[in-house]
C-alpha cells in the first residue's frame, strides 16, 4: 500500500519505489506515465492508387514496432493486395517524407498486416502520411486507428 503525505504542498513530488507522483493542489498525478495517443482515419470509397490521408501531431507521440495494437478494416474484401505506405515528415520540412512502414490487405480479406521495422516517434508538428501505393478495384471504405503513446 502506498502512503501518500497527509498535507502535501503544491508541486510536491512523492516517490515510492520506482514510481513518482506530483501534487497539483487537488490530486496526485503520476509522473512519467504514458497516456494513449490514438489517430483515427476514414478513407471512404474504393481504395484507389495515390489516395492520401495524413495527421499533424499536436503532441509528441511514439508507436510500437509494426504499429502493434493498431486496427484497420474495410467494408469489402480485397481482390488484389492493396498497400498503404506510411511516411513521416518533420515539422521543419513538412513536404519531405520518409517511408516508415506499410499496411497490406491480403486478397480475400478485410484484415491487414502492419509492417514497421522500428518504433517510430513524432514531435509536435511532425506529420504521418498514408499513401495508397497499390490500389484495389474492390476494397472499399478503409478505416483505421493507429495506437501509440505520448
Amino acid at each position: 500500500m502506498i502512503d501518500f503525505p497527509a498535507s502535501p504542498t503544491t508541486n510536491q513530488i512523492f516517490t515510492s519505489g520506482l514510481l513518482s507522483w506530483k501534487w497539483d493542489s487537488v490530486k496526485w498525478i503520476a509522473q512519467g506515465a504514458s497516456s494513449p495517443y490514438l489517430i483515427g482515419f476514414d478513407v471512404p470509397g474504393v481504395l484507389t492508387l495515390n489516395a492520401v490521408f495524413a495527421h499533424v501531431f499536436g503532441a509528441a507521440a511514439s508507436f510500437p514496432v509494426n504499429f502493434s495494437g493498431s486496427q484497420a478494416r474495410g467494408s469489402t474484401n480485397a481482390t488484389a493486395s492493396p498497400v498503404v505506405t506510411f511516411s513521416k515528415a518533420l515539422a521543419a520540412s513538412p513536404l519531405s517524407f520518409s517511408n516508415i512502414g506499410t499496411l497490406t490487405f491480403a486478397a480475400g480479406t478485410t484484415t491487414p498486416t502492419f509492417v514497421v521495422a522500428s518504433a517510430p516517434s513524432f514531435a509536435v508538428g511532425d506529420t504521418i502520411r498514408g499513401l495508397v501505393t497499390t490500389g484495389d478495384a474492390s476494397f472499399a471504405d478503409l478505416y483505421l486507428t493507429l495506437a501509440g503513446t505520448r
